[in-house]
């Protein structure tokens, strides 16, 4: 409730969301899902297309259906290779430390085929962890956290009740 945020308007065919922040600092994040569908050809165009969008601060992580070892997959399928030409085209960086995403249901195979990229000026100021509790999906749900601003947004409001006038109060509550 305490952060502004903006939705930015992409112009795409992807499933797509982004939305423009300035805390902790201003960047874009945006959350995409790459369907089963979608071939090679089609992949690199929408998103080389929706990275140009985003602007030169933005975080980018979605389902992207795709295998990599470079963001921890036991292997590397054409879909993992187009979007490593992506990443180096573009100077991104792999935010996934090589932990299992996703629970294959078919065969209850761990993959890895949730990404999150950042460009450069971001890749310090967050941490990724995957959590334990699959919550009833098949992908595991990833937590940011952005290690400077971490304490003060978890700050919480102290009083100090020793100093209270506990008798003006008990007189002053309305039932």
């Amino acid at each position: 409730k305490n952060i502004h945020t903006e939705l930015v308007d992409i112009d795409m065919t992807l499933q797509a969301i982004a939305i423009r922040t300035t805390y902790p600092m201003n960047f874009v994040f945006c959350n995409v899902y790459l369907d089963h569908g979608l071939r090679i050809t089609e992949i690199q165009d929408k998103l080389d297309n929706l990275i140009r969008q985003l602007g030169h601060n933005f975080i980018l992580t979605g389902d992207f259906n795709a295998h990599n070892a470079i963001w921890g997959s036991h292997k590397t399928d054409g879909r993992g290779r187009t979007i490593e030409e992506l990443i180096d085209e573009h100077s991104l960086i792999i935010k996934n430390e090589n932990q299992p995403t996703h629970l294959a249901s078919s065969n209850n195979r761990l993959t890895a085929i949730d990404v999150t990229l950042c460009t450069q000026g971001l890749s310090d100021e967050f941490d990724w962890t995957v959590l334990d509790d699959l919550s009833g999906s098949d992908h595991f749900p990833i937590l940011l956290s952005f290690t400077q601003y971490a304490q003060n947004m978890t700050r919480r409001e102290k009083y100090n009740t020793n100093t209270a006038d506990w008798t003006k109060y008990r007189q002053n509550i309305n039932f």
